[in-house]
């Protein structure tokens, strides 16, 4: 049986096994429980969303983002290949900031944009002309930095912080 990832206690943890499993660890490395996102994908990044449990992936080469409930349902799925708002050419890392909404860097349109919690596309944070040339990572802070997003850019060696 899948816990809610609200009824999880804060010692288990997350972890993705092979092929888009993604199971659920108790503090001592055993099997709470799992499901499959039936993600075959080779390079994915993951969050889950402090919100609702939400387990949020990207998948690089597909350039997408899938959004699943903590039972493991498809919630949302958005993205396609392409530089317009709301496309993406290799959406690497993602995080989801204090209101729920999805930051997620895009490192061949060598950006970081933000979704709210349903794909909705609300604007580009970040992007080349900011500076950026392969942004692979971001995390927000939840403690006193509301609406700034760290960046790590690969080609740059350097985290940039950026307000939004």
């Amino acid at each position: 049986m899948i816990q809610d990832a609200a009824e999880i206690p804060d010692e288990e943890g997350f972890a993705v096994a092979m092929k888009g499993t993604i199971v659920i660890l108790d503090k001592s490395g055993q099997q709470v429980s799992r499901f499959s996102t039936k993600v075959g994908a080779k390079r994915v990044a993951l969050t889950v969303s402090q919100h609702n449990g939400d387990v949020i992936l990207s998948l690089f080469y597909e350039s997408k983002v899938k959004v699943f409930d903590c039972k493991g349902t498809l919630r949302v799925e958005f993205g396609s290949k392409g530089s317009g708002d709301g496309q993406f050419g290799q959406p690497t890392g993602l995080c989801v900031d204090k209101e729920g909404n999805i930051i997620v860097a895009d490192k061949w349109n060598r950006r970081v944009q933000l979704f709210d919690r349903d794909g909705r596309f609300l604007k580009v944070i970040a992007s080349a002309a900011d500076g950026l040339e392969a942004p692979i990572a971001v995390a927000v802070g939840w403690d006193g930095l509301d609406g700034r997003v760290a960046v790590t850019d690969t080609d740059k060696y350097c985290i940039f912080v950026f307000k939004y």
